[in-house]
């Protein structure tokens, strides 16, 4: 496993917020490697709050950009 998601992941877990910019870099790990989603298709400069945590933030960009695709996917499959 990667060195640098154990960091990110281990250092979300605490309550202190990491700065924006490992905050990018985790995101956009996890939205290449669970989602197979380029960092460059979210501007992720502009979605991350530097006064939120991991976390909220994370929830705030799967919230407005991943489960809506989720949806319309799943919406689609059912309707076939």
């Amino acid at each position: 496993m990667d060195l640098t998601f154990i960091f990110i992941f281990n250092h979300s877990k605490g309550k202190q917020t990491m700065n924006k910019q490992m905050q990018k870099i985790g995101i956009a790990m996890i939205l290449k490697k669970n989602y197979k989603i380029e960092s460059d298709l979210i501007d992720l400069e502009a979605h991350v709050d530097s006064k939120l945590t991991y976390s909220e933030n994370w929830t705030n960009i799967r919230d407005k950009f991943i489960e809506p695709k989720l949806q319309e996917v799943e919406d689609v499959a059912r309707t076939h």
